[in-house]
């Protein structure tokens, strides 16, 4: 018996776990009610080589449209600094209030119980003024209530500091706000709105928000009149800050083009490596590494003439209605 038993010791420490054997503790054997059904755990699976040359072709879609960018957006700074020249552009630049652009709109209306209306949702750090819900009057408490119009600059009294602002889009002209929201009408004959939207993004209209907080922590708020005091960069004319709004939104096409490629490649190989044949295949446990990143060095140069192109602004370190 001991013999035996020193037999079976001998044949277990001479077995090796590898790609084709290994061990299952006893404890996974009775949870699969001694089930005794082998699934190689280190198998790989081969992948659909259809699926996967189509992934690629998306993939180089990506690139192509990535590239065309990058192209129109250095083609578009080329005609720009010919026509003006960045240290021209820059010396006509000042500061301006935002207040000599806008102004607010006090009206109310009286809400009624059987009437449909749309509310919004400010979205924190400028990120835009999204739908919130639809409800019948007689489920809104306070009975008079502000109808906001189509690019319409919207303060949140209490979430502007941290980025509650920014332009009403087309869609939701019509919807209500309650008196916690100050509305501004903008001189889009004076100030491109878009021009505006890039500006109100930046950390410096922020930290100049902040610096008119008034009250305690949990109820820190801005006056009607603080935001109006908001100063930007602001180009002589209308035409100037329209061809800088377009190479802006250029820029952050070419920007979300790259990190979706990078996510495409991302996708496409998680962990691909071949077998001893060649034959592709996907491992549980090995692989190679999934890319993560793609070079970026066209789109820094891309950005350097962006930011020269722009304006010379200081370098400074969602609210629901």
């Amino acid at each position: 018996m001991l013999f035996l038993k020193c037999l079976e010791e001998l044949e277990r420490k001479r077995r090796e776990t590898s790609e084709r054997s290994w061990v299952v503790p006893v404890e996974d054997i009775v949870a699969r009610n001694y089930d005794l059904s082998a699934t190689n755990p280190n198998a790989c699976i081969a992948l659909a080589h259809p699926s996967l040359w189509s992934s690629s072709a998306q993939v180089a879609s990506i690139g192509i449209r990535l590239m065309e960018a990058i192209e129109e957006l250095q083609e578009s700074l080329e005609i720009a600094e010919q026509a003006n020249g960045a240290s021209k552009i820059a010396s006509t630049w000042c500061r301006q209030p935002v207040g000599n652009f806008i102004s607010r709109r006090k009206e109310l209306i009286t809400i009624s119980d059987d009437k449909l209306y749309k509310r919004v949702t400010v979205k924190l750090h400028a990120k835009g003024i999204v739908p919130r819900d639809a409800v019948y009057g007689r489920e809104i408490k306070t009975k008079t209530q502000y109808p906001i119009e189509a690019d319409e600059l919207l303060v949140a009294e209490i979430d502007a500091k941290v980025g509650g602002y920014g332009i009403v889009p087309k869609s939701l002209a019509g919807a209500i706000v309650s008196s916690h929201y100050y509305l501004y009408q903008v001189d889009t004959t004076r100030l491109n709105l878009r021009y505006l939207e890039f500006w109100l993004r930046k950390q410096n209209v922020l930290e100049q928000v902040r610096g008119f907080i008034k009250g305690a922590l949990n109820y820190a708020a801005i006056r009607p009149q603080h935001f109006p005091q908001v100063k930007i960069p602001v180009p002589p004319n209308i035409e100037e800050q329209e061809r800088i709004a377009q190479l802006l939104t250029k820029a952050h096409s070419l920007k979300s083009l790259n990190g979706q490629l990078a996510l495409e490649i991302d996708a496409l190989l998680p962990g691909v490596s071949t077998d001893k044949a060649g034959a592709l295949s996907y491992g549980r446990k090995r692989g190679f590494s999934t890319l993560t990143s793609i070079s970026t060095k066209e789109t820094r140069f891309t950005a350097a003439r962006v930011l020269r192109t722009t304006a010379p602004a200081p370098r400074h370190s969602e609210s629901t209605a």
